[in-house]
């Protein structure tokens, strides 16, 4: 019973190798096992072919078999990773005008952080969905939580600045929710 994970986890690291060397090694075993018997005299590989040939048949569909997982997973990525783009333009399409004039002060005012009041529900909300992130655990008792905008958003708010019409308001800074009317 112990063999079992021991072979799974040899296994596992044979998964690790880069998909161009699982290719070149499925090439040359290919060619090894499949060369007509007068070119593999020639590239002398007749003789290691004949001697090994109980090895090189499962070596070589074990190769394989990890060239098609690799190529499955990555395929399955990159089809993820679409998805998730779809979903994420999909909420900046749906934001209310709030949270768009939030965004309007990275895009349109052209800031890096902004800093909003601790019990801010708008930017909570846009953080939760992950359009922006604090980019400090630290706070200012007077200008709040620093925020900067996630790189996937700064890049679609920038394409498709009409994302951002109908913006209204700002974030507030806890000096100005505390002293409106001052700043």
């Amino acid at each position: 019973m112990k063999e079992i994970p021991q072979v799974a986890g040899e296994f596992g690291k044979f998964l690790n190798l880069p998909a161009g060397f699982l290719f070149a090694l499925a090439l040359i075993l290919g060619l090894v096992i499949f060369l007509p018997e007068k070119t593999a005299e020639t590239l002398a590989v007749k003789d290691f072919r004949v001697a090994y040939r109980m090895y090189l048949g499962p070596f070589f569909l074990l190769v394989v078999a990890c060239l098609v997982a690799k190529t499955i997973s990555a395929v399955r990525h990159h089809l993820q990773v679409r998805s998730s783009g779809r979903e994420r333009v999909s909420q900046l399409r749906q934001l209310t005008p709030e949270e768009r004039g939030y965004l309007a002060q990275f895009i349109l005012e052209g800031k890096n952080t902004i800093y909003v009041a601790i019990n801010d529900g708008v930017a909570g909300g846009l953080q939760r969905k992950g359009i922006i992130y604090r980019s400090s655990d630290l706070f200012n008792i007077l200008e709040g939580i620093a925020y900067n905008l996630s790189s996937w958003a700064r890049e679609e708010l920038t394409k498709n600045s009409d994302l951002l019409s109908g913006a209204i308001g700002r974030p507030l800074t806890n000096r100005e929710r505390l002293l409106p009317g001052r700043y």
